[in-house]
């Protein structure tokens, strides 16, 4: 437990569990990819202060506070993107040539192909430290528990592959369609 810290309290003895992870940030150093996390409470306190310091409040943007916080705590790093519990990532297979520049001409086939992308599309689950597990989007709940999707019932690696280490953020729609890819969203 940790002591909460606030300029008006009513309660100058409240103790927070500073446990939880907020966020994964997949960071880009030389050419190969690093990580981080930021637990609940430090995500917290780091918000407090950017809101008690803001000029305008209503334009703060979440993801650009922790793509800067990750950049200045690893040196030399360029934050890639940000997984929260219950993202969407979707895993090229091996050799597969992902289309990610939207204004290429083959950009909007590649996504609309349901079929072909449905069976590499990951949801984050849980993380910690350095290791990220994901669960495939069509399993709703393991049949068995600890038997279906190993111990931890989630992947970190597929087919001899690490599903962090190749991983592309999309988002979709209800119905499926994929809406953006890599932070870009683009028009149908």
């Amino acid at each position: 437990l940790q002591r909460l810290d606030r300029e008006k309290s009513f309660n100058q003895s409240l103790y927070v569990k500073t446990g939880g992870n907020y966020c994964f940030a997949i960071l880009e150093k030389e050419g190969k990819r690093i990580y981080d996390i930021i637990s609940f409470y430090d995500a917290a306190n780091i918000l407090k202060d950017e809101f008690k310091n803001a000029e305008d409040k209503l334009a703060l943007n979440t993801d650009s506070i922790f793509k800067n916080h990750f950049q200045e705590k690893n040196k030399g790093a360029k934050t890639l993107f940000l997984l929260k519990q219950n993202d969407i990532v979707y895993l090229p297979q091996n050799g597969e040539e992902v289309i990610l520049d939207t204004e290429s001409p083959l950009f909007k086939g590649f996504w609309e192909d349901k079929n072909k992308i449905a069976n590499s599309i990951f949801s984050v689950v849980k993380f910690s430290k350095k290791q990220i597990y994901f669960i495939i989007h069509t399993a709703a709940k393991s049949i068995e528990n600890k038997v279906e999707f190993g111990s931890q019932n989630c992947y970190e690696i597929i087919n001899g592959i690490s599903i962090k280490d190749k991983c592309i953020p999309i988002k979709l729609n209800r119905l499926g369609g994929v809406i953006e890819v890599n932070g870009e969203k683009w028009k149908k």
